[in-house]
């Protein structure tokens, strides 16, 4: 069995980033994200250790039915990235393999966020509330027993 890794978790039905503890697997990412294929994009350095920090995505958000909320970051060079669903946020070794983020990233989360320029859809702008209602009641911990475990605010 792979090892958890530390993430922090992008759940923009809820709108909130919260890190939590997530398998290193990719069939594991497939279910957190709700995908069947999963993209990744570089959006930021870690200073201190100067390890790239990678976003994992819904590589599909346009084959859905309903298109997912969006949220967007602040590239490096200051433009904006904008991405659709659930994705998270982790680093990645010398080698390219993903690993936990920082531990300091991890626990000031908030400030994490702040410093990518993380932002919002204004939901109150869409007009189908169903579907969005459903995903704010999700609970992935349950989905996914031991794979997926928030951790603490």
């Amino acid at each position: 069995m792979r090892p958890l890794i530390s993430v922090l978790f992008i759940d923009p039905y809820k709108q909130e980033a919260r890190p939590v503890s997530l398998r290193n697997d990719i069939f594991i990412w497939h279910k957190a994200l709700q995908c069947d294929c999963c993209g990744v994009s570089a959006v930021a350095e870690n200073s201190r250790t100067r390890q790239q920090v990678d976003l994992w995505y819904d590589d599909e958000f346009l084959l859905h039915d309903v298109l997912p909320p969006a949220f967007r970051f602040k590239n490096p060079k200051g433009e904006y990235l904008e991405f659709r669903g659930y994705a998270f946020l982790a680093e990645a070794n010398d080698n390219g393999d993903t690993v936990s983020l920082n531990s300091k990233a991890i626990q000031n989360h908030k400030v994490f966020k702040f410093l990518i320029g993380l932002e919002w859809e204004d939901l109150e702008k869409r007009k189908v509330v169903p579907e969005y209602i459903n995903q704010q009641l999700r609970t992935p911990e349950l989905e996914m027993d031991g794979d997926f475990k928030y951790l603490s605010d």
